[in-house]
């Protein structure tokens, strides 16, 4: 995914000790794993994306220049029933 010949990149949390974080270069579509007390593997599909488009605002031209894209992947899962 592109935006402004920008790539899209994921805010990643370092999995050692440190507190830094890391950039991801595009997302994952999903993942695999399990229900919380189940051993059976299923396959988990992200169905929403939320985008943060981070910009910088010249002060003189008042023109804007992107110079970020990141994306958050979200699975929603609802449950309804039909009358």
């Amino acid at each position: 995914m592109i935006l402004d010949y920008l790539p899209v990149a994921v805010l990643r949390q370092r999995r050692d000790e440190s507190q830094s974080t890391t950039y991801e270069h595009g997302f994952r579509i999903g993942f695999k794993g399990s229900y919380e007390g189940s051993k059976e593997e299923k396959y988990f599909i992200h169905n929403h994306l939320n985008f943060r488009v981070m910009y910088h605002r010249d002060q003189e031209s008042d023109y804007a220049r992107i110079v970020g894209f990141e994306v958050t992947p979200n699975m929603y899962y609802l449950l309804y029933s039909v009358s």
